[in-house]
């Protein structure tokens, strides 16, 4: 803004200024009406053999009127340098208006000679900004155990190839000794039962009158060699069975004992796990929370220095407004002119 244009005291207001310079114009138009197609000389026109007198048809500049052209050239020359100057002090007002309400803050800042505006950083841009980090696990989360197997089948099939033959080996002795020695339906078991019935009951008829039929049974074997292979295949049973079940505790005790330990192992390292999230959790809501003092330290202090700007802006534009225009020495006299004649339009 041009300062030696403008004046808090004195001086004519913005609308006095627009006023007398739409009047000096009306002023300078006139002037120029006066200077338009100017002539200095008088035109006749006669008829022909007409006998009549010549007729005036256009009159030039009389001698006063040729002595007034200087004069009428100051006054268009005042004029327009009166209004030149007060349209120029308007649009310097205007714009300057514009300017201050257009002006950001950072400009207002740098212009007042103040600290740049502040800038509240998100939560990642401040870490950057501050060197910190956020904590995170040291200790890897540990992986559960596989729960316990219960399946039989699955247990043996994870068996070395030894064991796992030997027992197959077992199991389809057991499973034949079962079938043929155990059972109480098994065959030789029943065909053993039958022996001893016959033992006891050597004869049986069947029909009767001329058509009976006698039945004698007379042992094929020893009952002794019956009994002890009988017994023997029996013990074998028991002992196969003994041993096949000894496995398939032996595998559920292993599986039992290893999920024991892989559970404990677990729970060990859970603990830890656990313990450590406790730590981080606790440190990474205290940086939060530091940074979220930070945050409301900088958002309050821009907001502060916002309100300033803004009350900067709101006064400045008042103060702006209230000034007016200073009427230098070059142009007094035609503002003085021009002020007398609109005092006259206002009578």
């Amino acid at each position: 803004m041009k300062k030696e244009l403008f004046t808090e005291k004195g001086g004519i207001s913005m609308t006095s200024a627009q006023y007398l310079s739409n009047l000096g114009q009306e002023k300078a138009k006139e002037a120029k009406e006066k200077l338009s197609h100017p002539s200095f000389y008088n035109t006749y026109i006669k008829l022909v053999d007409s006998g009549s007198e010549k007729t005036l048809m256009s009159q030039g500049l009389i001698e006063s009127d040729l002595r007034d052209i200087p004069k009428l050239l100051e006054v268009i020359s005042k004029m327009n340098a009166f209004t030149a100057y007060c349209r120029e002090a308007i649009k310097d007002k205007d714009e300057t208006l514009r300017k201050i309400s257009r002006m950001k803050i950072e400009d207002w800042l740098k212009y007042s000679g103040r600290e740049p505006l502040p800038k509240a950083l998100g939560f990642e841009d401040w870490l950057e900004e501050t060197g910190k980090t956020i904590a995170e696990h040291k200790i890897p989360e540990p992986e559960a155990p596989d729960p316990e197997e219960e399946n039989l089948a699955v247990l043996v099939s994870r068996l070395g190839i030894d064991e796992y033959q030997r027992y197959l080996e077992l199991d389809s002795r057991a499973a034949v000794l079962g079938k043929y020695v155990h059972d109480n339906d098994a065959e030789l078991v029943v065909a053993r039962r039958q022996y001893l019935e016959k033992l006891t009951k050597r004869l049986s008829k069947e029909g009767t009158g001329r058509d009976t039929c006698i039945y004698e049974y007379c042992p094929s074997v020893e009952k002794k060699v019956l009994e002890e292979v009988f017994e023997s295949l029996q013990k074998e049973y028991r002992e196969v069975s003994a041993k096949l079940n000894k496995m398939r505790f032996d595998l559920r005790e292993a599986e039992a004992k290893r999920y024991t330990s892989d559970k404990a192992e677990y729970d060990k390292k859970l603990s830890e796990y656990d313990k450590e999230a406790k730590e981080i959790s606790v440190f990474n809501k205290n940086l939060r929370s530091e940074w979220s003092d930070y945050y409301k330290s900088v958002s309050s202090e821009i907001y502060k220095i916002s309100g300033e700007f803004y009350s900067w802006q709101v006064s400045e534009k008042n103060r702006v407004s209230k000034l007016k225009i200073i009427i230098p020495k070059a142009l007094q006299e035609t503002y003085e002119y021009l002020e007398s004649l609109g005092k006259k339009e206002g009578e």
